[in-house]
């Protein structure tokens, strides 16, 4: 029986190469006082149905279960791109955030307090406070469009990159993802069978939106690179 370690680093580049990889979101609230989250981000595995409202809800300073979303509708949504390349949480995650600060601004505006002030919904009325002063304003009283929203905030994003010149140099990623791991294995010498004792995995995923999810994409990683090595041909 011998033992043995193997270490191997890596870095990524998050989003597409240098072309152009907008996302474009949309959210709103209803008369009903319900915050709505128009997203178009396909969701295939990676968690976008819940980042991206916590996200949204994170800019508008509610709890996500104050956000309803609609997602995969091609007549409501706006494109937000492929679910590949690492992109959706970076790209169409700062969409969202943009679509809520747009959103925040009207609401400040029909409110006539300013962007800092405090805001919140309750039931179907909306309410700032600002220097000592509430204000008020009924939502079931205000026109909506034909899917009952009276504001509606859009916003995109694309990430800023430089495309690489004559000696290569340039920003094709705006920015990137890091990775050192290292394997403990057991080989039995003359059988040639393999036992993995332990993977230490260490992931610079910079600040994780959903640490839950991050853990189990990790987890899932580690399980496929094992099974590669381990079980194909």
């Amino acid at each position: 029986m011998r033992r043995g370690v193997g270490v191997a680093c890596m870095w990524y580049g998050i989003g597409n190469t240098v072309i152009a990889n907008p996302s474009t979101m949309e959210g709103s609230l209803h008369r009903d006082g319900r915050f709505f989250l128009y997203n178009g981000a396909q969701e295939i595995g990676q968690g976008t149905a819940t980042v991206i409202p916590q996200i949204f809800a994170d800019v508008l300073g509610v709890s996500i279960a104050c956000i309803d979303q609609v997602m995969g509708d091609t007549d409501l949504t706006q494109d937000a791109r492929k679910s590949s390349a690492s992109r959706q949480t970076f790209v169409s995650g700062n969409a969202a955030k943009f679509a809520g600060e747009h959103l925040c601004r009207q609401l400040c505006e029909m409110l006539d307090i300013t962007q800092n002030a405090v805001r919140s919904v309750e039931g179907a009325t909306l309410i700032g406070a600002e220097g000592g002063a509430r204000k008020t304003l009924d939502l079931a009283s205000l026109p909506a469009n034909e899917l009952g929203d009276v504001a509606v905030g859009k916003d995109y994003f694309n990430p800023p990159t430089v495309p690489l010149d004559e000696n290569g140099q340039g920003v094709p990623y705006a920015t990137y993802g890091f990775a050192a791991q290292m394997a403990e294995v057991e080989v039995d010498t003359g059988l040639g069978s393999v036992k993995v004792l332990h993977i230490h995995a260490a992931q610079d995923c910079s600040r994780a939106v959903h640490p839950t999810q991050v853990e189990g994409q990790i987890h899932g990683g580690v399980a496929q690179g094992m099974g590669l090595v381990l079980m194909e041909e």
